[in-house]
């Protein structure tokens, strides 16, 4: 078990960055799919947003972020798998973790509904936690295994008006104005952070620098500020993680929209680059409302 909680650790900041790879991916179809009908009553077409990507260090695969992002008028339900693999997998125990967000939005924003989060680390430890939010901002919640002693667990007054990370990348996806230059409050199950975006920049990246892209990006960097919930036995826990997140946005195909092309983030194992692997902007299948009903 301690095995467990070490890799579970060392996994941090690699899940911190991966939160930034699907931040920035649900602004492609749905940042255009929110904006244009505030202003109509049309009926909202319905699309599904397919991104995967991978996670390199020193050129070696270490994660992998798959994401599926359903839009049906004004409901959102967002799916998010991270699994560790290639040399991280070899150097560590096996780590896994699904995600899920639901809810609406409309003219005044996004309202959450629920949020679930699934952990498996190694074949012995597993913990999830499903979110309700109600009304007033306060969580409703429901653990597996929370492996945090009561002393340093947030707050319900800390938590108020946070939303777990899956739901914080369909706020930003869905509020106007992406996700630089904005602040999300954000609680993970047992951490409560904010994630501090600052302002964008124009910038070039050059043919060959990074797969699939080259030309002009919206570059912003990101920094989780913690708040509660840290220092649960780990002196690192408590030390300040100044290191930035950095992701650039570039437009990939004449629709004018801009998907994140290059993530990286600086670890004590090197600096870690994610990038786009595949992409596929599609049309509702029976599957897609099937899963939207359970």
């Amino acid at each position: 078990m301690m095995m467990d909680m070490r890799t579970a650790r060392r996994a941090c900041k690699a899940r911190r960055m991966l939160t930034a790879v699907a931040l920035a991916a649900t602004l492609d179809g749905a940042a255009a799919h929110a904006q244009s009908p505030r202003t109509n009553t049309a009926p909202q077409q319905s699309r599904v947003i397919v991104l995967e990507y991978e996670v390199h260090i020193i050129g070696l695969r270490t994660l992998s972020v798959d994401t599926v992002t359903r839009i049906d008028g004004g409901r959102y339900q967002f799916d998010m798998k991270v699994q560790n693999e290639g040399v991280l997998r070899a150097l560590t125990a096996a780590f896994a973790s699904r995600n899920q967000a639901t809810g609406t939005f409309g003219p005044n924003g996004v309202t959450p509904g629920t949020g679930y989060t699934g952990i498996a680390v190694g074949r012995d430890f597993r913990r999830t936690w499903v979110v309700r939010y109600l009304p007033d901002g306060s969580l409703d919640e429901t653990y597996t295994n929370l492996d945090q002693p009561e002393n340093f667990k947030p707050t319900a007054a800390q938590k108020k008006g946070s939303v777990d990370p899956a739901t914080a990348l369909m706020v930003a996806g869905l509020s106007p104005g992406g996700p630089c230059n904005r602040t999300i409050k954000m609680f993970d199950s047992k951490r409560r952070f904010d994630l501090v975006a600052g302002p964008a920049s124009r910038q070039v990246l050059p043919e060959g620098f990074t797969t699939l892209f080259s030309g002009e990006t919206q570059t912003c960097e990101m920094r989780m500020v913690k708040i509660a919930g840290y220092g649960d036995g780990n002196p690192k826990d408590q030390a300040t993680d100044d290191e930035p997140i950095r992701v650039w946005l570039g437009k990939l195909d004449d629709s004018g929209l801009e998907f994140p092309v290059r993530v990286t983030l600086s670890t004590g194992w090197g600096t870690l680059v994610g990038r786009l692997k595949k992409r596929e902007i599609r049309e509702f299948r029976p599957e897609d409302y099937e899963a939207m009903r359970r």
